[in-house]
């Protein structure tokens, strides 16, 4: 039997990940995001369609995307936002040694795509082709096993890992 390739197993784990939320919504819907604190304290946001409510969730901030200059930053780099919403970000720079490792040992087969990714998890901020960051987006989801999504502001890609589905509107 030949070496895995990682970027199967990412587009394996990412297609179950993107059935689940594919049942709320879809790549063709244009959807809006609204941050809001609940009564309880918590920090969550509000996925809507046509002003109609999908979703409320709680969530972790992935990083953000330049659109101008290519430049992508993971969301432990934030100083101003709290800890608790940078936990899964994190995850993404505990998995440098896991990925590090891969390459030394020559696990998989697609070694260009592995050191790619590799540079990904071991840079704070770094340069990234915009065709590139489905790749990205594809390895957090991975290893956060989590989906994401995103909201353009101007120049600027916020992305955010959904964490918990809290309320489901129909």
């Amino acid at each position: 039997m030949g070496k895995k390739k990682l970027h199967k197993q990412i587009e394996k784990k990412n297609n179950k990940l993107q059935k689940q939320i594919e049942k709320l919504i879809t790549s063709s819907h244009t959807y809006n995001i609204t941050f809001f604190t609940n009564d309880s304290g918590h920090d969550l946001l509000n996925i809507d369609s046509n002003q109609t409510k999908i979703f409320t969730c709680k969530y972790n901030i992935m990083g953000n995307y330049n659109t101008q200059t290519n430049i992508f930053t993971w969301g432990y780099m934030f100083d101003l936002i709290d800890k608790t919403k940078k936990i899964l970000a994190f995850e993404i720079k505990k998995y440098i040694p896991t990925i590090s490792d891969a390459i030394i040992k020559l696990k998989y087969h697609d070694t260009a795509f592995v050191e790619l990714m590799h540079y990904y998890v071991s840079n704070s901020m770094f340069y990234i082709d915009y065709k590139n960051i489905n790749k990205l987006i594809g390895l957090a989801s991975y290893i956060t096993n989590t989906n994401i999504i995103y909201n353009k502001t101007q120049d600027v890609m916020n992305f955010y890992f959904i964490t918990d589905i809290v309320t489901i509107y129909n």
